[in-house]
């Protein structure tokens, strides 16, 4: 009886023994497993049962003062290619560039470049999309054909205003007018997000939803302009008739609110359709009315007028002998109808615009007195509108202007050198 105790206490020991060892082995190779090869391990399983995909909010609208839609952006498919995985460079570029509207060369110059990922074409049409899916699944393309959702602008108003509003090129990117200016608020979200797949990689119903609940992009980066679209489409139509009957090479208009500064519509041709801004010159793109300097012309009258009346250089009623012209510096200096008004009070010289009258004003308040106001009214520097390429205007130096320089600068013509979107 003692030696059978003996012997079952020892194959109990030994039992006990070996269930310890195996408990050490699995306890080993657990720890091994997920401190010494857990990371790996966890980047393999990932990598076997899902994929990661770049998730993208729409870029933000652009809206006129009451709402209207400018510009409007929605997502479309674009197709690259894996050229790693592709097996028959040939058979897959001629397969492939029917549906999507390229040619055979250009598709194999794509997968020559190698690497794991090259564009093949950027917001493809819907028919375009269906038809190389289709040839995905049916010509098992899975491998090396996928698509990525990216954001496409639209202009609903094709020319309206399209040199205030810019145009988007590839990667959801303003390249000008508002869309440059502003582009940073704009620009849609992009989010990397992973999602459970099956094995021929489309993602499980479950991981769509999870995706949707997690993924909070900001669809709200609306930008509203101060531009209103029904007289800025007046003021167009009024400027094709302008180039229609006098061929000028190129016009501009600008309609703002006198009591607010908010511009109402901002036009000038010659100018492009930004749906296909690439069929057109880049000189069309450009905005006149913020990138061209000018001359402003009489408009320029009403600061001298304001400076001549503050410096109490002169009064409404002061009366000029207006001959016609004037003789400054060996320059006439003519009314705009060469034709002598006589005895006119500086009421008459405003309202009728009198070049000769002006001419003795700017020559009353001097070179310094007359540039110091200019610039007090902005000429000369950049107004800060949120519009890219302004240019700033043009001023003499005080110390270098004659008084012929004094006078055309104070009618604004001529070499005046007063310039500028002011």
């Amino acid at each position: 009886m003692k030696k059978e105790r003996r012997q079952i206490q020892r194959n109990i020991g030994c039992l006990g023994f070996l269930m310890l060892a195996a408990i050490g082995i699995v306890v080993l190779r657990y720890s091994w497993l997920q401190l010494v090869q857990g990371g790996e391990l966890a980047e393999r399983m990932k990598a076997q049962v899902g994929q990661n995909y770049l998730a993208q909010s729409t870029r933000g609208a652009i809206l006129d003062k009451n709402g209207r839609e400018l510009a409007v952006s929605t997502m479309t498919k674009s197709l690259y290619v894996d050229p790693n995985h592709v097996k028959a460079p040939e058979t897959l570029a001629s397969e492939l560039a029917p549906l999507v509207g390229l040619t055979e060369q250009q598709i194999l110059e794509d997968i020559s470049y190698g690497g794991g990922f090259q564009w093949v074409k950027h917001h493809l049409e819907q028919s375009e999309y269906e038809a190389v899916r289709h040839l995905m699944r049916e010509k098992g393309y899975t491998d090396c054909l996928n698509f990525i959702d990216e954001a496409k602008r639209y202009y609903p108003n094709d020319v309206l205003a399209a040199n205030v509003l810019g145009f988007v090129g590839t990667e959801d990117k303003g390249l000008d007018g508002v869309e440059q200016a502003l582009d940073s608020l704009l620009k849609g979200e992009v989010e990397e997000e992973y999602l459970q797949t099956d094995r021929s990689s489309r993602p499980i119903l479950s991981s769509i939803f999870a995706r949707q609940k997690r993924y909070k992009g900001d669809y709200c980066k609306t930008v509203t302009l101060t531009l209103d679209s029904s007289i800025q489409f007046m003021v167009e139509q009024e400027l094709d008739r302008a180039m229609a009957e006098n061929g000028p090479q190129a016009i501009t208009c600008v309609v703002m609110d006198p009591k607010t500064g908010d511009i109402l519509a901002m036009a000038g041709r010659p100018s492009y359709n930004p749906n296909k801004f690439w069929d057109y010159p880049p000189e069309n793109w450009k905005n006149r009315a913020v990138s061209f300097i000018y001359e402003p012309g009489s408009t320029f009258k009403a600061m001298v007028a304001g400076a001549a009346l503050q410096e109490n250089m002169v009064s409404p009623n002061q009366v000029f002998v207006d001959p016609g012209y004037v003789m400054v510096s060996g320059r006439r200096i003519q009314n705009w109808s060469g034709e002598s008004f006589g005895t006119v009070t500086f009421t008459d010289v405003v309202k009728q615009s009198l070049n000769t009258g002006f001419a003795q004003v700017g020559l009353a308040l001097g070179a310094n007195t007359l540039t110091d106001y200019a610039k007090k009214f902005g000429f000369g520097e950049q107004t800060g509108i949120d519009l890219p390429g302004e240019e700033s205007g043009i001023l003499f130096d005080p110390e270098d202007m004659r008084d012929s320089d004094i006078a055309t600068m104070s009618i604004a013509a001529g070499d005046s050198h007063v310039g500028g979107g002011q």
